[in-house]
């Protein structure tokens, strides 16, 4: 009692000293810094009591005692002061509650904590359920005071109610602000046995709540929490001070009871120990700081209905939210429409992050702002998102007026009427940049593409007319000088070079079947380049001049030929013809015998005749063309063999495809080997060889084509050795040493141990180094044209990378060792359907539709017939433009293994037929400044480069990477021609080397 006096003694010093000038002359008694309104609904700030508060300059700890009114809360706390009732806050004894709102002593205890000085406030607060007010004002009241509070007093009468436990409901919940430690404080004499602690747990156990009751739930809800809050609470029990309540305050502490005085200075020192100052956003508060906090929460209490942590927490950082979303509608309102997709983004979170950070800086609420950050952040995304739209509309405006500039340029330069490749060029460059350079935002993509595709028709249409109307020109233009040189200037050496052109263009046409093949001839190309030297300069454009230079030219020969005479003599004139005309009749005339003109009437018949030869031709490629399905190549034994290997799928231990087995039989050639008989490749016979020997050795057939096949095999082993590794046929060297194996199996006598085999297992390591098998079990690639040759494999991830139609990458090979492993019903399906479509001997790929298509257009451009056959390469074209993707394509539909050389070959042809191709397709087949077939591939494919050495001559202004792809394969293919190795284990091509030297 002595410490707490001199205590008191020192506050009352300290505060005088610091209380200035301040309108209270005493702050030693009770203030009220929280009032009702008259409807006794609502609460409002009282200045008076605000005004002891603000002139604290050290942190604030504030200690609230709430409970029910006429529970002794007003004595407690003058009893927790050392105070009197006539000193301390009013006590009442009639049934009206005594304090109204919420008020303060004045005068605050000073303590250290953690070596800070630190002022402690105590709270009184008005008492709920009594008489004249609703629930929503003791719920504000009780709500304000949970928030106020770093300790909270929860003063019981007797015991605890579910009342009680409701009405806790917000302490409870996932406080938004730092918690106040909760202090059950029961007033009662006996306990039963039980403790405090013990009497509080049993309270808040859970209700059984058989029938459903909703506020039951609620209660075991708010239970919960409670429970949950573990730490953060405790209980002290605290009996009557004296029956005669009435009296208490006229008592000293002799006159009660002595138990009570024992345990009141206990909880007197329960307080001191829990209290802890009061933090919001992570700092504590001095006076004027938890004014101001006290006044937003207030409003914010006010404007809810019901007070909860949540509503008040909203109300709070509602203004927050507000200045934040300005913020960032300030920020992004500096930004200038349209504008890059990854800009915006970049400002957008710029801007997000700098509302959020000023967000951080001012909210208050930890867990229940989790909220308020959600609504932030779905405002700020709406704000965003038609942020985006705006940007998306005016990106779309200005990319449309220049796609549309484009356009008609591009239509302008389709009818020019001197046509200039140059002059052409130079407009698809200019509308190219422009278009780079000035379409930005989400739309560019959408209308680069239809650029792309505009442009690269444009230039389609434009170099398959241009030939044409040159030619068309050139013939007109040697016509029209022949005429000049004859009767106007009258000059032969320009008559002559007229008839020169004239018969060039028109005999070459007629000796190699059409002007197509034309185009390929140098002389061609030094016309061309004259002619668009001619044409077009950045000095003179001869298309838009043609008429005033053709006027000018046209009025200087007539003043030569009128006047030239006259002034400068004959000597100036030019070289005419003799006068003199030719009278003598012709003999042949005269007798009416002309054998020249017996001799055209031969030729007529003979052009008839071979013209229908022609026709007869024509058809039947026409006939083949309009068959084509799934397309069909070569028969490959090897295949053939793995199909014949396939043991019956229902066990009866027969073949499954013995009509594969017949075909070996009957396919041996002469010198006991199997393989392609036309073109000898060691690589190709020796294993075709040892697979049809393996597959009629396991069935026991034909013993004598057995030895015949092994002893081709044994002589003719070394040649591997010898021979190109390009003419290794796909997958060589993983399947060559597996079918080795299997030949051991079967008493085969094979050798094991030769130089050409060392170098094979070298290739086959190197090979499965470039794909680990764990990609190619979840991953398609090439590996999987060539599973025969693994063992150890995981085919329930194997089946999952099935093409559509069962196959694996369309090998029957492969397949069939699938189906041998798996019985998989759909590789089954597949095979059966090739084995029935060739009648048992099966290619090595199929299908082939792609490559059947694109090959057949090629050949037949190449020979200067497609003009025979324009509504049938359309068709294949389109066929093939179907099935494009921007990865490439294979060999047949749907494949995703695209490999560079069918990509080659349709970029090149699609794009020549005004396809929209992106060249940006070989960013897949590039790898740092090379490219590649297909990934994992040990060695490079001549026909695939070649194909893209092609490709990259169509290439349109800007596009890099063909003219990088042009760069790699000129050289690849230079360096293969030095070294003589010029050719491919693909294709069987007549003259490889010549194709790729021309």
């Amino acid at each position: 009692m002595k410490t707490a006096s001199w205590v008191l003694l020192l506050s009352l010093i300290f505060n005088f000293c610091a209380s200035g000038t301040s309108s209270i002359g005493n702050f030693h008694q009770a203030f009220p810094i929280v009032e009702p309104d008259p409807g006794h609904t609502k609460l409002r700030l009282s200045k008076e009591g605000l005004e002891a508060i603000e002139r604290i300059t050290t942190p604030i700890v504030a200690v609230a005692v709430i409970g029910p009114y006429r529970s002794g809360k007003s004595f407690l706390l003058n009893q927790l002061l050392s105070l009197s009732c006539y000193e301390g806050f009013g006590v009442g004894h009639m049934r009206d509650t005594k304090t109204k709102g919420i008020w303060v002593w004045g005068t605050p205890i000073e303590v250290d904590i953690d070596g800070v000085r630190t002022s402690v406030f105590y709270l009184d607060t008005e008492g709920f359920e009594s008489v004249g007010k609703s629930n929503v004002y003791d719920d504000r009241i009780f709500a304000l005071a949970t928030v106020m509070s770093s300790v909270l007093v929860y003063n019981l009468p007797e015991t605890i109610r579910e009342a009680d436990i409701a009405r806790l409901s917000f302490a409870g919940q996932d406080v938004a602000f730092e918690p106040a430690k909760l202090l059950w404080l029961i007033q009662r004499d006996f306990l039963q046995g039980k403790s405090v602690q013990e009497m509080v747990h049993e309270a808040l156990l859970h209700v059984p709540n058989t029938d459903g009751n909703k506020n039951i739930d609620m209660v075991n809800q708010i239970r919960n929490s409670l429970a949950i809050m573990g730490d953060n609470s405790t209980a002290f029990s605290l009996p009557q001070p004296h029956l005669q309540r009435t009296k208490l305050c006229d008592m000293k502490d002799g006159e009660l009871d002595p138990a009570y005085v024992t345990k009141r200075d206990q909880l007197k020192q329960l307080v001191s120990s829990i209290i802890r100052p009061k933090i919001v956003q992570g700092r504590t508060l001095n006076g004027k700081e938890f004014v101001l906090f006290l006044e937003q929460i207030l409003e914010a209490l006010n404007k809810g209905e019901i007070p909860s942590t949540g509503s008040l927490v909203e109300v709070f950082n509602k203004g927050i939210l507000e200045r934040c979303l300005k913020l960032y509608s300030e920020r992004m309102k500096k930004v200038h429409l349209p504008i890059l997709e990854q800009s915006l983004v970049e400002y957008h979170e710029s801007s997000l992050a700098e509302a959020m950070k000023l967000f951080e800086e001012q909210h208050f609420g930890r867990h229940h702002a989790k909220k308020s950050v959600v609504q932030l952040e779905e405002e700020i995304d709406k704000l965003y998102r038609n942020i985006v739209m705006a940007n998306e509309y005016q990106s779309s405006k200005l990319c449309e007026g220049l796609y549309t500039s484009c356009e008609d340029k591009m239509d302008h330069l389709q009818v020019l009427r001197l046509p200039s490749m140059a002059k052409f060029n130079a407009g698809f460059l200019q509308c190219n940049q422009s278009f780079e350079h000035q379409c930005v935002g989400p739309a560019k993509t959408n209308y680069e593409q239809r650029m792309n595709k505009m442009l690269g028709k444009s230039r389609s249409l434009f170099i398959k007319e241009y030939n044409h109307r040159l030619f068309n020109w050139l013939v007109a233009f040697s016509l029209v000088m022949v005429v000049v040189g004859r009767f106007i200037i009258k000059f032969i050496l320009i008559e002559i070079g007229a008839w020169i052109l004239f018969i060039f263009l028109e005999t070459y046409t007629r000796m190699f079947w059409s002007a197509e093949s034309l185009y390929y001839n140098p002389v061609w190309h030094v016309i061309v380049a004259t002619w668009e030297t001619l044409v077009y300069s950045p000095v003179l454009d001869l298309d838009r001049w043609a008429i005033p230079v053709g006027v000018l030219v046209a009025v200087f020969i007539l003043y030569w030929r009128c006047y030239g005479k006259r002034k400068h003599g004959s000597g100036w004139l030019l070289p005419m013809y003799n006068n003199q005309k030719d009278y003598t009749p012709s003999l042949h005339k005269i007798v009416g015998d002309d054998p020249q003109q017996k001799q055209e009437t031969h030729l007529t018949k003979d052009d008839s005749a071979l013209t229908q030869i022609i026709k007869e031709h024509v058809d039947s490629v026409k006939s083949i063309m309009f068959s084509m399905k799934d397309g069909e190549i070569s028969i490959s034994a090897y295949d053939t063999a793995w199909i014949a290997l396939v043991e019956d799928v229902n066990g009866t231990g027969s073949p499954q495809f013995p009509s594969s087995l017949e075909w070996i039989a009957s396919n041996q050639l002469e010198d006991g080997s199997w393989g392609y008989k036309d073109v000898f490749s060691a690589h190709d016979r020796l294993i075709s060889t040892l697979a049809c020997v393996v597959a009629l050795k396991s069935w026991n057939l034909h013993a004598e084509k057995c030895f015949k096949g092994m002893k081709f095999f044994k002589e003719n082993l070394n040649k591997l050795a010898d021979e190109n590794s390009e003419h290794m046929t796909v997958g060589f060297e993983l399947t060559f040493p597996s079918l080795l194996e299997i030949a051991r199996s079967l008493n085969l006598e094979v050798p094991d141990d030769t130089p050409a085999l060392h170098e094979i297992y070298a290739h086959r390591n190197l090979k499965l180094s470039k794909i680990p098998r764990e990609m190619m079990h979840n991953v398609v690639t090439t590996l999987l044209y060539s599973l025969e040759g693994m063992a150890g494999l995981d085919w329930e991830k194997l089946l999952k990378l099935q093409s559509r139609d069962g196959s694996f990458l369309c090998s029957p090979a492969s397949t069939a060792y699938a189906l041998q492993q798996t019985k998989d019903q759909n590789c089954m399906s597949y095979l059966s359907s090739v084995v029935q479509y060739f009648n048992g001997g099966v290619p090595n790929v199929y299908p082939v539709d792609l490559f059947e298509r694109m090959w057949a257009v090629d050949r037949l451009q190449r020979l200067g017939l497609s003009r025979y056959f324009e509504p049938e390469i359309k068709e294949c074209l389109e066929y093939v433009s179907r099935y494009w993707t921007e990865k490439g394509i294979s060999f047949v539909r749907n494949s995703e293994v695209p490999d560079i050389d069918d990509t080659s070959m349709g970029f090149r042809l699609l794009r020549l037929h005004g396809h929209k191709v992106s060249a940006e397709v070989y960013e897949h087949f590039r790898k740092g400044s090379d490219f590649f077939c297909f990934p994992g591939q040990s060695n490079q494919a001549v026909t695939g480069i070649f194909n893209l050495y092609r490709a990259s001559q169509v290439a349109l202004p800007g596009e890099k990477i063909l003219g990088d792809a042009k760069e790699f394969a000129a050289k690849f293919l230079r360096e293969k021609q030095i070294s003589n190795e010029l050719s491919d284990k693909w294709i069987i091509t007549k003259d490889l080397s010549g194709e790729v030297y021309n």
